[in-house]
């Protein structure tokens, strides 16, 4: 057995220099703030436990090699099988030696840095990868003017170990500082970039650098190397091994170019995030928003197509006596929308908290919106001022989806654009005037408000979720609430939408007029019946109704709830009055069991007291006293409704 120490040393040296470069590097690439005893330490441990594993692999190559040509009688090489099995073993063997560095580079960075686990992975095959490159490729061919031939049969030899040294030194210092200015930024600035995930991107430099070695050894084995003695093999290895980097330079810079473009998307991404927190949050999204305020209940949601939206919604209390509330689609989608949208909504409040006119608010905000409109983009709009103690809705619909009114015991009907003022969008016409219209809402009567997003809907099938549907989706709500009716609707849009793509924003607004409340808890009595004539009979007085009629509306009080505190048992009460100049609307909602007193008898009137029954008589009472009156027990409540119109009858 031979060994050829001289040339196990200059690899050895060789070897050597491979690992000060790629620790250079990587500490260019990976640096962290750390003694620097303590750094080469490690690394010292790191390249004597390489050094170790080259040895070792050299000395056992030798030993196999000896041991199969004293076994055998005749030559190897004349045999097929015991070829192909050789040249594996030395494929392998060849293959382990090129990735020494890769292994020296990946054991080191995961010991002496902090980074993440796939960043350093990532780093250290390719610094692996490119000193395969400047050992193999770039160092060869800077080494043929100086490869001697011995004899033409025989193969190239090389230089003397000092111009071996010198040559591999001045490539390694020559691409250390072409590393360090052109290339460790671009690096750093891709793999730095934050929430970059390096997981996607390892397998392509571990399966690249496994193949690229796998190739040379395989060229190497066959005696394919700048070493060759015929200038065709020192051909095919420069051309092959040159376009294979050639491939892998196009291949990374792809794979950068990714990083690079993940990193933008990430960091597009977490604009987009700020921006939908900043829209989301700016609208209101706590409810129940005035838990204060029991002469109304609202509820409203948004889910943008994108990850902003132009869709808006908003409701605040100018006084404590009005509600202002607002729903609109802006024009077009994405970041765009969304700024109009910012635009619209402060336009629209700052207006109306001036307490101006309604129809003044509108003018004022298409103006300003008209005004620098470069994008000729335009907001539909419909906004509301509810007058909480009266009822009375005034409200301008500006090319809006007409919002759907639902009484308590009927059905849900459209606020048709035909029956009211009909309004250009905003921002369209600068010179646009806007006309108001007016309606009166009862005690729980609700309004549905809506965008586009929901009637255009569309399923697989590219059908629309269309108005028919939503009113009959709306009247097959079973709880009327402003929330569950929200959360039916969507259910029914997703259902029928199935697997399709959402275009548009879905934006819905609910609600309920519950006009104004007394609410007595536990300890109910009959005492507190001096509250509820205190109130009602001042709002009676101040719209200018008759003695006689307060008197018989207070007795239908009384007569009321009498019958809830003695017979219900309820521990809770909520009393809904509205009262204006035209009607006497009054709601008792309790907690009690349920009881229908609408379907007790009519008492025997005409008979002695004697022989009537006890009990009857107040709901006789009541019935005869007001216009209309109505029960339901729904959520657990009993629901008991009175209601009387003004007419000449009483003077």
């Amino acid at each position: 057995m031979y060994f050829d120490w001289k040339s196990l040393i200059s690899d050895l040296i060789q070897f050597f220099l491979t690992y000060l470069w790629c620790i250079s590097i990587v500490d260019c690439t990976l640096f962290q703030k750390e003694k620097l005893s303590q750094k080469i330490r490690k690394w010292f441990i790191v390249i004597c436990f390489i050094s170790i594993i080259y040895f070792t692999l050299y000395v056992g190559m030798v030993y196999f090699d000896a041991y199969i040509r004293s076994v055998q009688n005749i030559e190897w090489q004349n045999q097929s099988f015991l070829n192909i099995v050789l040249s594996i073993f030395y494929i392998i063997y060849n293959a382990l030696i090129l990735l020494l560095p890769t292994l020296m580079t990946y054991i080191g960075c995961h010991w002496v840095y902090n980074q993440t686990r796939s960043m350093k992975t990532f780093i250290s095959v390719l610094v692996g990868l490119f000193a395969i490159v400047i050992n193999e490729i770039i160092c060869g061919f800077i080494m043929l003017p100086f490869l001697n031939n011995v004899d033409s049969s025989s193969l190239k030899i090389k230089p003397d170990l000092l111009i071996i040294l010198f040559i591999f030194i001045c490539s390694y210092i020559i691409f250390y500082f072409l590393y360090k200015r052109y290339i460790c930024s671009f690096i750093k600035e891709s793999l730095y970039t934050p929430d970059v995930k390096m997981d996607h991107f390892v397998k392509v430099p571990l399966i690249s650098v496994i193949v690229f070695t796998v190739l040379l050894s395989i060229l190497q084995t066959f005696s394919i190397t700048y070493l060759s003695k015929n200038w065709m093999d020192i051909l095919i290895y420069m051309s092959s091994s040159g376009g294979l980097v050639l491939v892998y330079i196009m291949m990374y810079w792809a794979i950068f170019k990714g990083i690079s473009l993940t990193a933008q998307t990430l960091k597009n991404q977490a604009e987009l995030d700020v921006a939908k927190h900043i829209q989301t949050t700016v609208l209101p999204n706590i409810f129940p928003a005035f838990p204060d305020k029991l002469e109304f209940n609202i509820y409203a949601s948004m889910e943008t197509a994108k990850d902003v939206g132009g869709d808006f919604y908003d409701f605040f209390l100018i006084d404590d006596n009005h509600l202002s509330f607002v729903i609109a689609d802006v024009s077009g989608k994405g970041i765009p929308a969304a700024l109009f949208m910012m635009t619209a909504r402060t336009l629209l409040k700052n207006l109306t908290m001036t307490s101006q006119s309604i129809e003044e608010i509108m003018n004022k905000a298409n103006r300003s919106l008209c005004e620098n409109n470069n994008t000729n983009m335009f907001v539909t709009a419909w906004l509301g001022i509810l007058t909480l103690d009266s009822g009375k809705l005034e409200f301008i619909n500006a090319g809006h989806n007409p919002p759907l009114i639902k009484s308590y015991f009927g059905d849900y009907k459209y606020l048709q654009n035909s029956s009211f003022h009909r309004n250009i969008m905003l921002g369209i016409m600068e010179d646009a005037s806007y006309q108001k219209n007016c309606i009166l809402l009862k005690p729980y009567d609700i309004l549905y408000f809506y965008t586009d997003g929901v009637t255009e809907a569309m399923n697989e099938e590219m059908n629309l979720f269309g108005d028919e549907r939503l009113k009959l989706c709306l009247d097959a709500v079973e709880y009327n609430n402003p929330q569950n009716i929200i959360r039916s609707i969507k259910e029914n849009i997703m259902t029928f939408v199935g697997k399709a793509e959402q275009f548009d924003d879905i934006t819905m607004m609910v609600l309920q007029y519950q006009a104004n409340t007394i609410s007595f808890q536990n300890n109910i009595t009959v005492e507190q019946i001096q509250d509820i004539h205190q109130q009602i009979e001042i709002l009676l007085e101040l719209n200018n109704y008759p003695k006689n009629l307060i008197y018989r509306v207070l007795i239908a009080i009384d007569e009321i709830y009498s019958n809830i505190v003695y017979y219900s048992q309820a521990q809770h009460v909520i009393i809904h009055y509205l009262i204006n100049e035209n009607q006497i609307i009054i709601s008792f909602e309790d907690d009690g069991i349920y009881y229908n007193p609408l379907n007790s008898q009519i008492p025997p009137i005409h008979t002695s007291v004697k022989e009537r029954k006890i009990g009857g008589l107040g709901i006789y009472l009541v019935k005869e006293i007001m216009d209309k009156v109505t029960y339901t027990y729904q959520n657990g409540k009993n629901i008991f409704i009175i209601q009387k119109e003004r007419n000449e009858d009483y003077v």
